[in-house]
C-alpha cells in the first residue's frame, strides 16, 4: 500500500473546505458546516492558547503544520473528495473531460457516480469502444487503468508497519533488529555526527514541559510542528512518532 510522506497540512484541509464552500455553500451550507475542525480543541484551563483558536487553520503562517481537531468521521469524507479531485483531474489530463470551475451541488463530478454511468458534466472525448457491437464511444472504466482507487485511512496493522519502517532493518527477509520507534535504539535523540544530540521527533517531556531547554535539549517545538520535519523513517515518512494523533481506519 502507499501512504502520504507527511501528515496532512492545514493548507490541504483548506483547500477541501473552499471547495465545499464552493460548491455547496449556498443552497447546502451545512455540508461546509459539517467538515469543519473543532477549533476549540486549543482551549485548556488556566493556558492562554486564544491566538490558536483564532489562527492556527487559517493564518498562513501555519498553513504547512498538520491539521487538529478533526473528527473520524471527517477524516474519511476528506479521503472520498480526495479520491474524487485526484480521478476527475486525471480524466481531465487524459481529454475525457473538461476543466468545469462551475460545478454546483449534486453537479460535481464523483467517482462512483462516474463509473456508474451516472455523471452529466462536461465531458470532452469518451475513450474509443472497440466492442463491435456497441456505439464506438464509452466512459472510462477502471480496468483502463487511468483512475485511482480510493484514497482511506490506514489500518492500525498497516499505520504500525508503515511507522516501524523496519526495511532498513531487514536481511535476506529477515528483521534483525525490532524497533521501540520509528528509528533504532529506545532514545530520542539522533547519533548522526553533525547533528549529534539533537532530537528526532516532536514530543511532550513531562508536565508543562512542551520543548525542553534552549539547545540541543530542546525539541524546536512547543505546539505541533511542521509535517516535514525532523528525519523520516526507512520508508520516507515524516512523524510517525510524536508530534500529533493520527486516525486509523480500525480501532485496534
Amino acid at each position: 500500500f502507499y501512504m502520504d510522506q507527511t501528515e496532512v497540512a492545514n493548507v490541504d484541509y483548506l483547500e477541501y473546505l473552499y471547495w465545499l464552500r464552493r460548491v455547496f455553500g449556498e443552497d447546502y451550507p451545512g455540508v461546509y458546516l459539517k467538515a469543519l475542525p473543532d477549533t476549540l480543541v486549543w482551549r485548556e484551563k488556566l493556558a492562554y492558547n486564544e491566538p490558536l483558536v483564532e489562527n492556527y487553520l487559517r493564518h498562513p503562517a501555519y498553513h504547512f503544520y498538520p491539521v487538529v481537531g478533526v473528527t473520524w468521521e471527517q477524516a474519511n469524507e476528506y479521503c472520498l473528495w480526495r479520491t474524487d479531485r485526484v480521478n476527475e483531474m486525471l480524466l481531465i489530463q487524459e481529454g475525457v473531460l473538461d476543466y468545469d470551475p462551475d460545478q454546483k451541488n449534486e453537479n460535481n463530478f464523483n467517482t462512483e457516480a462516474y463509473l456508474a454511468g451516472q455523471y452529466e458534466g462536461l465531458v470532452n472525448q469518451p475513450l474509443q469502444d472497440m466492442d463491435p457491437s456497441g456505439t464506438g464511444e464509452r466512459s472510462v472504466r477502471l480496468e483502463d487503468g487511468i483512475l485511482m482507487p480510493k484514497y482511506r485511512l490506514p489500518t492500525e496493522a498497516e499505520w504500525e508497519f508503515a511507522a516501524l519502517g523496519l526495511i532498513g532493518n531487514t536481511m535476506y527477509n529477515r528483521v534483525v533488529e525490532r524497533r521501540i520507534y520509528p528509528w533504532n535504539g529506545n532514545y530520542l535523540r539522533t547519533d548522526q555526527k553533525k547533528y549529534y544530540g539533537s532530537f528526532v521527533a516532536n514530543f511532550k517531556r513531562g508536565s508543562g514541559d512542551y520543548m525542553g531547554v534552549a539547545g540541543n535539549l530542546n525539541d524546536g517545538a512547543d505546539l505541533p510542528a511542521p509535517v516535514g520535519s525532523y528525519w523520516p523513517n526507512d520508508y520516507g515518512l515524516y512523524n510517525m512518532a510524536g508530534n500529533v494523533a493520527e486516525w486509523t481506519a480500525d480501532v485496534y
